[in-house]
């Protein structure tokens, strides 16, 4: 009886881990398609915020200014259009774009660090640094979460601009009810 317990428990244990590394991947191919579709050619770091794997909000580090895209995978492509070009010195980003601010590696509800989070709510969030290749302060996690592994004035910027662009794709896309 006890054997079955421990093939359960280690059964449910590899589980969990699978789905963790799924996740990670099914983030990073999404990221991928979007890099390839107008960003491979960047040398800059490009901070990544994306809703549900479907909508994001990449910000690339130019030389004078930071250039903000609002980008949406949709099952024709994927519809990137410019949003902001917000001027160098920036004292937000130029935090947010510093690799010593983050740690290399990944973060998900299972953990160490989130495995006793007080608040979680909301769809799936992906966040991170981006820059050559490698991924600084990489994280899924929910919309809503405490604590939050980036500065709380970076990420409330990062959803109110993303939910904006959300609205106004969803504004644009709504067809007009006739006048009855």
């Amino acid at each position: 009886m006890s054997k079955l317990f421990i093939y359960i428990l280690l059964l449910f244990f590899i589980n969990c881990s699978s789905q963790k590394q799924l996740q990670k991947i099914s983030s990073r191919e999404n990221l991928s398609k979007i890099l390839s579709n107008g960003f491979s050619h960047t040398k800059d770091r490009l901070l990544v915020y994306s809703v549900d794997d479907k909508w994001y909000l990449i910000i690339e580090n130019s030389t004078s200014v930071y250039k903000a895209y609002y980008l949406k995978i949709e099952k024709e492509g994927v519809l990137k259009r410019e949003i902001d070009n917000i001027n160098k010195p920036n004292l937000m980003l130029d935090n947010a774009f510093n690799l010593s601010n983050y740690k290399y590696g990944y973060i998900d509800f299972s953990s160490d660090e989130y495995k006793n989070y007080k608040l979680a709510q909301g769809n799936k969030t992906y966040f991170c640094l981006f820059e050559k290749g490698n991924y600084y302060g990489e994280f899924n996690l929910s919309v809503i979460v405490d604590p939050i592994p980036i500065e709380k004035g970076l990420n409330e910027y990062l959803i109110k601009k993303i939910f904006k662009e959300i609205s106004i794709d969803n504004k644009e896309a709504t067809p007009a009810t006739p006048n009855l």
